[in-house]
């Protein structure tokens, strides 16, 4: 009879731990569902992305060269907003402002030369507030700053390709733009749901 009791509480035992570890499985897998389903959906979101081509195809070298520098300095003050260093955003703000200020408009034609003008004084005007001010006013110019950039970029390339991206939750629910040479979720607005942003196209 003992034996028989010690048996039945065995298995009992046993029945009730593979019913505790069963709802554990269980999430592990649905979370494994869903990460697959992620990296499904990023698949087809990259496939997906329209891409375009800058308006001018003949500009000068040398200006290419300027503009692609102007865009470095851009994407570096695009990560340093992205990691909440208002220091480092200062000292990006500053080498961009000196960046747009080289390029020698004289390199382009009449029509290049007006397309770049309309975007020159507020270029510049939004860097140097960036290169002296505190990080919620530096993304606030930053916003203004990025707008101007892809218009830049749209018409001139910016020396590799670029993803325009907006999120609709950055600048308190404004809404807000940036650049950026890869997909991946560097949000210089410090915006922490990252499913508002949506990636508009592909600038090659």
């Amino acid at each position: 009879m003992k034996r028989i009791l010690t048996t039945v509480l065995f298995f009992t035992a046993l029945l009730l731990i593979a019913c505790n570890s069963a709802p554990e499985k269980k999430q592990q897998t649905d979370m494994a569902k869903v990460h697959q389903k992620a990296i499904h959906d990023t698949s087809i979101a990259r496939q997906n992305i329209k891409e375009v081509s800058p308006s001018f195809t003949n500009t000068d070298a040398k200006a290419i060269a300027a503009f692609k520098v102007m865009v470095d300095k851009y994407l570096d003050l695009k990560n340093a907003l992205a990691n909440n260093d208002e220091g480092e955003a200062k000292k990006k703000g500053k080498e961009l402002f000196e960046a747009i200020s080289k390029v020698d408009i004289s390199l382009l034609n009449d029509e290049q030369r007006k397309v770049y003008m309309q975007e020159e004084e507020d270029l510049k005007e939004n860097a140097e507030h960036i290169g002296k001010s505190e990080i919620e006013h530096q993304r606030m110019h930053f916003s203004i700053l990025s707008q101007g950039i892809y218009a830049i970029v749209k018409a001139f390339g910016g020396g590799r390709s670029l993803y325009h991206i907006y999120c609709s939750k950055a600048e308190n629910g404004e809404g807000a733009m940036w650049l950026s040479d890869a997909i991946d979720s560097k949000d210089p607005y410090n915006v922490k749901d990252t499913s508002c942003f949506n990636i508009i196209e592909k600038i090659k």
